[in-house]
Order: structure tokens, then sequence, then C-alpha cells
């Protein structure tokens, strides 16, 4: 799944939800999801929310407040990776490899490591991308994604390192 711009500054509490598919199950397996990120001030929001509505448990949540970028899973916020994002564009990848979770912000792992033995799938109507606050309709900052792409059984990142800065080809 690749997209240019989703902006969820034009209606606030706009956002893009994607129905349940198998393509999106990857069970126990590696995975890279990343996107560059862009908000004007700090504030929070939701980039992708698998969550069901008001369900917690093994569903992949990656949020932001006004300091940090989080990987949510099974009730609890597993990684904190600390960031400052305001006013510039940031990457920001979470990778599973080898039942390893790690978060890169611009290339480099930030927050510690989350033994990651979830097993995903995409059973419910899910994810929701680029809400910003919850898909309740509360916000606090608007923000933009760009380039998202999301690599089923693929770990593209096990290790520091620099991040392209042009858009992802088209295939």
């Amino acid at each position: 799944c690749s997209s240019d711009l989703f902006p969820s500054h034009d209606n606030i509490n706009s956002y893009l939800s994607i129905a349940s598919n198998p393509l999106f199950n990857f069970g126990t397996g590696d995975f890279t999801i990343e996107f560059w990120f862009y908000a004007e001030s700090t504030g929070t929001g939701y980039v992708i929310d698998w969550r069901p509505a008001s369900t917690n448990g093994a569903y992949i949540t990656l949020y932001f407040d006004a300091t940090n970028f989080y990987y949510y899973v099974s009730s609890s916020a597993r990684i904190t990776a600390p960031v400052s994002y305001a006013g510039t564009w940031t990457h920001v990848a979470l990778v599973r490899s080898g039942g390893v979770s790690k978060m890169y912000i611009n290339g480099l792992q930030k927050g510690s490591n989350y033994s990651d033995t979830n097993s995903f799938d995409s059973s419910v109507d899910r994810p929701l991308i680029g809400v910003a606050g919850t898909d309740s309709g509360s916000s606090t900052v608007p923000f933009y994604i760009q380039d998202l792409r999301i690599s089923k059984w693929l770990a593209r990142y096990t290790s520091n390192t620099s991040v392209v800065s042009s858009a992802f080809p088209v295939m």
C-alpha cells in the first residue's frame, strides 16, 4: 500500500479507512510500516490504528504526542521513540524482524527493542490512516502523511541507515 498525501487538516476528523484485507494479515512474520510525517505544531494524533473501535489487543497502532512516537499493541505502548517533529518532515519506520520490533526515526533506532511474538491479522475493518486524534473525532493537531509503505514479510531496516529522501517509485 503506497500513497501520496493524506491531509487530516481539511476536515480535522477525516481519515482513510481501509476494509479488512488478507494482505494485512502479518501473522508472526516480518513487516515494515514506514512513512514521512509532517505536523506544523506538536500535539497528539494516530497515524495508523488497526484496533477495532473501543478494543485493545494484538492490533498495531502508531501514534504520537508532543515528544514521542509510540508503537502501541496489546493495551500498552511497547516502543516509545523520542522525536522532535514540529515543522519538519520526519521519516518513521516500524520494523519487525525475527520476532523483534524496532522503531527508526530518520534512519536511527529510537526507543528499545520489543520482543514481538504477536500474531496480527486484519479480521476487522481497519486500518485507519491519518486520524488526527482518535476515530471518535477528538483532535489536537493536524498532520500530513507522505509515501506510506506497508511491506508484508519484509524487514526493510534492521540497523541504523540513511533514509531515502525521494518519493518511492511507482510500480
